[in-house]
């Protein structure tokens, strides 16, 4: 398996990350194994462009709000009471938007020839206000990081199955029950079948 580098922002570490995460994938998967020499099929990463940015800016908003109070004369209860005065004001307002981008590609040669997949990924998005930042939008640094986990995720599926457990969904009650318990035993087609 190679790894490499062609984007000048992306470091030795991070492509280390991308090897990692391939190598346990390719580890997990008992149909192949990986070896340093004289191997079947040739595995080559590279990234080819690598960008994280996250900006914070005030912009001004114009907002209905409470601007004040008054006293008015109130004939019912008579005498004057508080009313709360509303009116149009413009107010800061933090907004804070990440984007990146990791342009990787993998190119697997396989006795059965060539294969070539996208394996970059991308993020966008913007916070305004007084909202929680998910964690990957928090800094340039930590953006960088998730970037490079799911280009190591997706470089990982193309040359592989996934070693991810996934959850499904079972019918609860009734005439599937004993098809449930199968499926949760791993009888995938004898549940099927009841």
């Amino acid at each position: 398996m190679e790894v490499a580098g062609h984007a000048r922002a992306v470091s030795d570490r991070q492509l280390d990350s991308i090897r990692q995460r391939v190598e346990d994938a390719l580890s997990a998967d008992r149909s192949r194994r990986l070896v340093k020499g004289g191997a079947d099929s040739v595995v080559r990463i590279s990234v080819d462009d690598f960008e994280a940015r996250v900006n914070d800016n005030v912009i001004y908003e114009t907002h209905y709000v409470k601007t004040g109070e008054r006293q008015e004369w109130d004939a019912k209860k008579n005498r004057y009471v508080t009313k709360d005065v509303y009116g149009n004001k413009s107010e800061p307002v933090r907004v804070r938007t990440a984007h990146g981008r990791i342009g990787a590609h993998v190119e697997a040669a396989t006795l059965s020839g060539p294969r070539n997949a996208d394996a970059g990924a991308a993020y966008q998005d913007e916070f305004k206000g007084e909202v929680r930042i998910p964690e990957q939008a928090s800094s340039e640094s930590s953006l960088e990081h998730y970037l490079v986990e799911l280009a190591g995720q997706h470089a990982a599926a193309t040359v592989t199955f996934s070693p991810d457990p996934v959850e499904a969904l079972l019918a609860s009650d009734g005439d599937l029950k004993d098809g449930n318990r199968l499926a949760q035993g791993g009888l995938w087609k004898e549940a099927l079948g009841n």
